[in-house]
Parts: structure tokens; C-alpha cells; sequence
């Protein structure tokens, strides 16, 4: 059976529907998973049923939440409910092991969930070219999950924020932008990750690829563990190529 990915989705201005570009779902069907999308409660029994979690992109985060102060001339829409919700899907999933993909906003929601601030705002990427487009480049640590995956130190991205990931002491960041913030983060055991840029928009490049592959592969593994009698130690999730 393909691995569950429940993925967290956006939600409507008014709060009363939830919203997710396909594109999420077809790169997980691409790298063998079934997706879910999943409303905003019982992160509990989705932790117990998911396979692997991917938290899309979307809006900003409450600040008082990560313990910033909000920047009220650049805050964009927040929706409390889902931070509550995918803040508590994260430390649920990563207690018990379960791989995590964060996206854009998902990449700041794995900071906060680690204990890191949220740089509230930030100048220059938000480019103006289409979401299938690169508009800037990423340097990637040797020795990280993400460069495991990708097999490379620079490589293109999409760009889409104004906040960026700062300080987070549970994390280690493993690419940075060439002026300096933070491109992604990943957790120091099992596989969490999350990547500041939006990959599924970019499948066709296939390093971009990888990554959904390693989530749905490290998902599997999950799934497999989980079904046995075997004990699970999270370090075997690493991606294998």
C-alpha cells in the first residue's frame, strides 16, 4: 500500500473552506504516497494514522506563538486555528517519528514547533514571475538531509515569503539564501524538514523531485515499522538516494 501523507492545508479568508493547490497532491502521487488533506482538528488520531505529514504554505503565524512581536505594518492573514493545530501535528509527529515535509509557511511552522523565532518580515523574496519559475538561489550544507537528497550545494528556487526562520536551537539550518536567511531547516534525528521555497511548483527539475521522493520513501519505512513488532529507532528514515 502507497504511505498516507495527511498535508495540512490553507484556508479561505472567511475561514470556512480549506484550500490546496493540486500540485501538492500530484507530486506526492508522483513519489509513490497517497495524500489526505485534513481539516484543522484531531491532530491526535492523524498522528496515530498518518504515515507522513507535509504542511503546505499559506499565510503567516500568530507571533505570540513563537514569542515575537507581531509587525503590524507588514502582517499578513493569520488563521489561529490551523497554527494551534499543525503546531501540535508537528510534536506529535516528531515524538513519535513520523516524517515531516514542511512547505513556505510549513518550513516556519517546524521552527516554531522546535522552539525558534519568526523573523517577521523581510524585503526581496517575493518575486514577480510565474510559481513554475526559479528567482533566486539556495546554498545547501554538505552533511545535511536536504543535500542527502538533492546531491547538491546550490540549486534554484521559487520564492514566495516575507518572514523567514530565525534563531531555533532544535533545528539546524541546512541552506541559506546569498543574502543570508535561512532556506531550510531539518530536525537532528528521523526526517523532518522543512524548505522555505515551494518545490511542488518545480517537479519537473528532478532534484526538486527528490524531496517529495524522500518524504514518501522515509514514509514508507515509517508505515512499515509501525505495522510490525520490530522496534523503531527514527534515524533509519534517512533518505537512501
Amino acid at each position: 500500500m502507497r504511505p498516507l501523507i495527511i498535508v495540512s492545508p490553507s484556508v479561505t479568508d472567511d475561514l470556512e473552506e480549506i484550500k490546496l493547490s493540486r500540485v501538492c497532491f500530484r507530486a506526492v502521487e508522483a513519489a509513490g504516497g497517497l495524500a489526505l488533506a485534513a481539516d484543522y482538528f484531531r491532530a491526535d488520531e492523524l498522528a496515530e494514522r498518518a504515515d507522513g505529514i507535509l504542511l503546505s504554505g499559506g499565510g503567516d503565524i500568530e507571533p505570540s506563538l513563537s514569542g515575537d512581536e507581531p509587525d503590524r505594518e507588514h502582517r499578513g492573514f493569520i488563521c489561529l486555528e490551523r497554527d494551534r493545530f499543525e503546531l501540535e501535528l508537528v510534536k506529535r509527529a516528531a515524538k513519535k517519528g513520523i516524517p515531516i515535509l514542511g512547505i513556505c509557511r510549513g518550513e516556519q511552522v517546524i521552527a516554531a514547533a522546535f522552539g525558534g523565532h519568526i523573523i517577521q518580515h523581510i524585503e526581496g523574496h517575493g518575486q514577480s514571475v510565474p510559481k513554475q519559475e526559479t528567482s533566486h538561489y539556495v546554498n545547501i550544507k554538505k552533511n545535511s538531509l536536504l543535500y542527502d537528497i538533492v546531491k547538491t550545494e546550490r540549486i534554484p528556487v521559487n520564492s514566495f515569503h516575507h518572514q523567514s526562520a530565525g534563531e531555533c536551537p532544535g533545528l539546524n539550518v541546512s541552506a541559506m539564501s546569498d543574502d543570508g536567511w535561512a532556506e531550510a531547516v531539518e530536525g537532528r534525528d528521523g526526517f523532518v524538514l522543512g524548505v522555505q521555497w515551494h518545490p511542488e511548483y518545480l517537479c519537473g527539475d528532478e532534484k526538486q523531485m527528490r524531496i517529495f521522493r524522500a518524504l514518501v520513501e522515509a514514509a514508507g519505512r515509517y508505515g512499515d515499522a509501525k505495522n510490525t513488532v520490530l522496534p523503531y529507532n527514527g534515524r533509519d528514515m534517512l533518505y537512501s538516494g
